[in-house]
This record gives structure tokens, C-alpha cells and sequence, in this order.
């Protein structure tokens, strides 16, 4: 039974960043009509058939289409379940240890330049627009087909570099050393947007549980991100929980009552670090774009089972070129 779960996280991790860029063929619509029209509570019905594992076929293609259905009704179920209880995320006093406690950190100031932040923004909305480079995102599309979430990987153009460097000499470089080291490899270097209509996305983490830490990754605000702009959803301390992942697959949304609920909203320059096998979501956008930046870094003693090696969003020649956190560091 653990063997199926762990294949069903996996498809689970997968479909929240594939690597495909055929997605490129996705309905792209203007970002005004980009609505999200579907209901969000979910019946006892419908969590109870999410709940059953005989209610798909993991290895039946044409079961895609049921899967897209699970996913929907239980981001649904699970947001029903939290919405009611969620916190501000407050800024970390010491980052590291926030991190390695309750599994994210608030840190200001990671990209202070906002001539930078803006050139970047631009970037990867005229990347987005253009079809390149985009990964498929969990719940990136409403009922009526429109695309409102995008995982998009990034050339490591000027724009990419400098923004990269720039975030590797503030606050987030010593925190990133401290937690994972120099030889931690650059895995992941893209950029998430969602328009407003964006569903929550399910609950999940990134990578399978071990206990060991085994990727940090840090989102990054392109503009202010307020409450009605679709903050990430942590659940603090669910990175120290080896049950968590698997629990919410078989027992659905109240094995999340066990955890705190806290948003990322945040202003601009802004990140939140986290441990890769924390559970999180992204939440409803009611407003506007919202762009992140993010890098993650494997940890060198993570070889495999991160569960995420065909999902992880980076550009193919940036990844062969086999960049470290201490390479990134160096070139400051």
C-alpha cells in the first residue's frame, strides 16, 4: 500500500510542475478572462470518492481526466477545511532556525531592487505570454478551460542572472549556507504566476518525506502580495511529520487540523524559505497577477527519492551546467 501512495504522491508532485513544454498548447487566454467559475465546497460524496483509491486507474492513461477531478475536490475539501483558521506568516528573527523548527521563514528584503524586480516581472510575463518555457501546474485550470496558474522555467538570460546573484548576497545566502551548504545543487530557477480566478491548489509537499532535509526553495515577490492575491498556504511543523503526506492521502482534510495554517503575504523583495517536504498550497487569487521568482537547492546527500527528479522546473542548459549554491555565491 505505501509503494501505491508513494506513486500517487509522486503523480501528485508531477502534476503541480511538469517538465513537458508542450503545455505551450494550453489554452492561453487574456489574464482579464482568466476566471475561475467553479464552486469551491466539496459534497461528502465527492471527498469520500477522492478518498477511495479504486475510484482511478494509476496506470490507465485515459483515467487523467478522474485524476483532474480528485485533485479539484480535494483543494476544495481542504481549503473548506483551513480557510476559517489561517495566520499572517510574521518575518523570521533568525531565518534558519525558523526554518529547520517549523519548516518556513519570512525573510524581507531578498531582492531590494525594484528596477530589477520590475525588469524580471516583465520578463516572465512576456516569457508567459509567449508560450515558452511553461510547465503544467496543479489547478491551473478552471472549468471553462482557461489557464490561471503557470509554473514557467527561465532562460538564465541577464535579467535571470543578475536577479540571482542579487538574492545570493543579501540575507537569503547565509541562511541557504547554513542549511544546506555550498555544494547544494541549483535544481530548481523559475518563476510561478497566477491570475485572479486561480483556485487553491491541493495540499502537498515537493518532495517525499525523509528524515532528512532534502531541497529549500524560496519564493520571491515581484509585487505586493496581500491576502487577496493568492499568498502561499504553509503548515508549520508538517516537515517533521513522516505520517503527514500519507495521512492526507488516505484520511483527507483533518489530518491538517494537527498543523497551524499561515500565508505568506508579503511586500515586494520579499521570500519565504521553506523545507521541500512541508505541506503548503497556493491559495485563491480574487485579485490580480501575481508573479514569484523562486530557486531551490538540493541537498548533496539527497541522491534520490526526492520524488520531484521529473517535475523540478529548470531550464534544460541551465541545469547541465551543474551550478552550486557555492558557484552562485562565488560569482557575486
Amino acid at each position: 500500500m505505501r509503494t501505491f501512495r508513494m506513486h500517487r504522491n509522486a503523480l501528485i508532485i508531477a502534476f503541480a510542475a511538469m517538465l513537458a513544454s508542450e503545455v505551450a498548447a494550453f489554452s492561453l487566454v487574456q489574464p482579464c478572462s482568466r476566471l475561475h467559475c467553479s464552486r469551491l465546497a466539496a459534497t461528502d460524496e465527492e471527498i469520500a470518492w477522492m478518498l477511495d483509491d479504486s475510484a482511478w486507474d494509476e496506470d490507465d492513461d485515459e483515467d487523467d481526466e478522474a485524476f483532474d477531478e480528485q485533485m479539484r475536490i480535494r483543494a476544495a475539501a481542504e481549503h473548506e477545511s483551513y480557510a476559517s483558521r489561517t495566520t499572517p506568516l510574521a518575518p523570521a528573527t533568525d531565518a534558519v532556525d525558523a526554518v529547520r523548527t517549523r519548516g518556513v521563514a519570512l525573510v524581507e528584503d531578498a531582492l531590494p531592487d525594484a528596477s530589477l524586480r520590475e525588469a524580471l516581472r516583465s520578463r516572465i510575463l512576456e516569457r508567459r505570454d509567449a508560450g515558452a518555457g511553461l510547465s503544467a501546474v496543479l489547478g491551473e485550470r478552471c472549468d471553462g478551460g482557461a489557464t490561471t496558474r503557470f509554473d514557467i522555467r527561465l532562460p538564465y538570460d541577464d535579467v535571470v542572472s543578475e536577479a540571482t546573484t542579487t538574492l545570493l548576497r543579501g540575507p537569503l545566502a547565509a541562511a541557504l549556507d547554513a542549511l544546506v551548504g555550498p555544494e547544494a545543487q541549483l535544481w530548481e530557477c523559475a518563476a510561478l504566476v497566477s491570475e485572479a480566478g486561480a483556485p487553491a491548489q491541493t495540499v502537498h509537499g515537493d518532495t517525499f518525506w525523509d528524515s532528512e532535509p532534502c531541497l529549500y526553495t524560496a519564493f520571491v515577490a515581484l509585487q505586493d502580495i496581500d491576502l487577496e492575491r493568492g499568498p502561499t498556504l504553509f503548515f508549520p511543523g508538517s516537515h517533521l511529520s513522516p505520517d503527514a503526506q500519507d495521512d492526507l492521502e488516505d484520511d483527507g482534510p483533518s489530518v491538517l487540523d494537527a498543523f497551524g495554517a499561515e500565508l505568506g503575504a508579503m511586500r515586494a523583495g520579499a521570500c519565504t524559505l521553506y523545507d521541500g517536504r512541508l505541506l503548503h498550497a497556493g491559495q485563491p487569487n480574487s485579485k490580480g497577477t501575481r508573479v514569484l521568482f523562486y530557486v531551490s537547492f538540493k541537498a548533496p546527500g539527497a541522491d534520490g527519492g526526492l520524488g520531484n527528479e521529473a517535475a523540478h522546473s529548470i531550464d534544460a542548459e541551465l541545469f547541465g551546467r551543474g551550478l552550486t549554491l557555492g558557484d552562485l555565491i562565488l560569482s557575486v
